[in-house]
């Protein structure tokens, strides 16, 4: 849950910390008091789109932290401690962000410096923005999955099986690329022992008699070409 939020020089707020006690809160007002300003300083940080007319006119800089305190079971934190961002025991996250008017913007989370990805993808689970048009992670393909997998306790047994397959499409691209290579290798060690082929340029050559077929071959670095279509003789030379 939202346990603190603290504002500086964001659009008419000049500064403002609001405690989060347990519990559902509610925050009343008139018209223009501004209460939008207060969801859109959350939105902003769990990724929201930032610009420097967010600024307060007389200010270079506006600052927007929050503090989240969150049950140890979360799945966030857990992909925070896997990336270093958060320490084993501590269940609180801090997220920070410092909207310049030069329009380089800061992020930090739990004080290290994050892209704007990250934000999006680690603490957009933290917060839902209920409006019109304005759902944030119900319609999202990726957010129905993790509430069922969490549903099914099946958390830990989707990380394990999302590593295993990253580590079987890795192989499968090597034995790929391995396999590419060694039949170029073949190719090009054919034609040295056949140059008259070779200088048939891609062309049925009258003194030679192996057939030609079109593949596609991947030249080693060495060659300075990129893979591109050749013409290359079969490895196994038939008989007529």
């Amino acid at each position: 849950m939202l346990t603190e939020l603290r504002i500086s020089h964001f659009a008419l707020i000049d500064r403002l910390h609001l405690e989060l006690a347990a519990g559902f809160q509610v925050l009343t007002g008139e018209t223009g008091a501004g209460k939008s300003i207060l969801i859109d300083a959350i939105a902003i940080l769990v990724g929201g789109r930032a610009t420097a007319d967010h600024v307060r006119s007389e200010a270079e800089e506006s600052i927007l932290e929050a503090t989240f305190s969150l049950p140890p079971s979360h799945p966030v934190l857990g992909e925070l401690r896997a990336q270093g961002l958060q320490t084993d025991g501590e269940t609180d996250v801090i997220v920070r962000r410092i909207l310049s008017r030069t329009g380089r913007h800061r992020i930090y989370l739990n004080d290290s410096a994050i892209p704007l990805h990250t934000l999006q993808r680690l603490a957009g689970t933290l917060v839902d923005i209920h409006g019109q048009h304005d759902q944030q992670s119900l319609l999202s393909p990726k957010m129905q999955l993790e509430a069922l997998d969490a549903f099914g306790d099946l958390t830990e047994l989707c990380g394990r099986v999302a590593t295993l397959y990253e580590s079987w499409r890795l192989r499968q691209a090597e034995a790929e690329a391995a396999a590419v290579t060694r039949g170029a290798v073949r190719c090009i060690s054919w034609l040295a022992l056949h140059p008259r082929c070779a200088r048939g340029n891609g062309r049925r050559n009258l003194g030679c008699s192996a057939p030609w077929v079109h593949r596609e071959v991947a030249w080693p670095a060495v060659a300075s070409r990129t893979p591109s279509r050749q013409w290359c003789p079969p490895l196994v030379r038939s008989e007529r």
